[in-house]
């Protein structure tokens, strides 16, 4: 089972001009973003129980399109990435194309994902949100629909609620007419105004030619070179915004920052095991998750991201290095909780973002 669910992981993982006005007709030759089901069909029809612990039925969103992610409340980094992406690119429709979507997040951890938690977890994203729950069985008929695996990565314990789940991270669209016509893949919705562009154009095809379209083709592209800069707005930009500043009440500012400036290894544990609760005031998210991004990104772009941040939107802290993350990567097991901030508090801080044992120099990454 684990080697056919990280197959299934690594195929999803793989899969990857001007918006519209509002009013106009598709676009002509436009090539969807969106990777597209052959011969789709009524998507299934589930029924499960809300964030307010009241009765949902997919039906009962005809004629709207649907955007359904399968996570967890406690998955370190890819669901909070995933629904942060979702929102951002929710906030660059108009109201008018905000009331044609709704977003469902399925729980596939209905034990801890109670209606109260996710009551408290998918609106933090975004209001109109909806996550949803139910019986184990009905969980898992759903996911089985729609082809999600998933299974425990952790040994559970009698009655233990430390265990971390792998999952395959696609979120599918389904038509105005019920069918499930596409797919994104976690990848493709780092690249917000994308995503919005798709979104309109498929508002502006008339209801039955939903199935009358076709995704881009991607061919094999040599990778350029990647910045501190680039690697943060792909995979921070969407919750801390181009500047730093953050999203106030939701995402902290990055700009003069004690744990951004401060000792490096606080904020390299913060950034590989995540962080939850209340921060310093008025500065971390009230009630909020940092993800981790220990098994999301080599070390090599972690320092990268983090050299930047520490010294861009006028912070002056010295650089982090490849090595130095991989020293704390292995310094600090992984763990099944994400850090408190009072237990970054209490490491001792280092001084020298360097891996001294074996001479790497850090230096400024553009």
């Amino acid at each position: 089972m684990k080697s056919r669910l990280a197959l299934a992981l690594f195929a999803f993982a793989l899969a990857i001009g001007p918006p519209l006005a509002e009013g106009t007709s598709a676009e002509e030759g436009y090539k969807y973003y969106a990777h597209k089901i052959s011969n789709p069909k009524k998507a299934y029809d589930f029924t499960l129980i809300d964030q307010d612990g009241e009765s949902f039925a997919l039906h009962s969103l005809q004629g709207k399109f649907v955007l359904i992610d399968f996570g967890f409340t406690s998955c370190p980094n890819i669901c909070p990435t995933t629904l942060a992406n979702l929102a951002a690119t929710y906030a660059l429709l108009s109201p008018k194309e905000q009331a044609r979507l709704q977003v469902l997040f399925v729980t596939i951890d209905p034990e801890r994902d109670t209606e109260k938690v996710l009551k408290k977890y998918v609106p933090f994203f975004e209001k109109s949100f909806v996550g949803l729950t139910g019986k184990q069985d009905k969980i898992d008929a759903t996911a089985r629909a729609y082809g999600v695996q998933y299974e425990d990565e952790t040994e559970r314990k009698a009655g233990s609620k430390d265990y971390v789940i792998a999952h395959s991270a696609v979120i599918f669209l389904i038509g105005p007419s019920g069918k499930c016509i596409g797919f994104y893949g976690n990848n493709d919705l780092r690249d917000n105004k994308r995503m919005a562009e798709d979104l309109r154009h498929f508002m502006a095809l008339p209801a039955e030619e939903n199935d009358d379209w076709e995704s881009q083709k991607i061919g094999v592209v040599k990778p350029l070179p990647i910045s501190g800069r680039q690697l943060y707005l792909e995979q921070c930009a969407s919750c801390h915004l181009e500047n730093g500043r953050g999203i106030p009440g939701k995402y902290p500012s990055l700009v003069d920052s004690a744990w951004v400036t401060g000792a490096p290894n606080r904020l390299t544990a913060l950034v590989l095991d995540g962080v939850e609760g209340n921060g310093d005031p008025g500065n971390a998210q009230p009630g909020g998750v940092m993800p981790a991004w220990r098994t999301a990104l080599p070390p090599s772009y972690t320092a990268q991201i983090l050299t930047y941040i520490r010294q861009a939107w006028g912070n002056d802290a010295p650089a982090i290095s490849g090595p130095y993350v991989q020293k704390i990567f292995y310094q600090f097991a992984s763990r099944s909780h994400f850090w408190s901030w009072k237990e970054l508090k209490e490491l001792p801080p280092d001084t020298n973002a360097d891996d001294s044992s074996s001479g790497a120099k850090s230096s400024a990454v553009p």
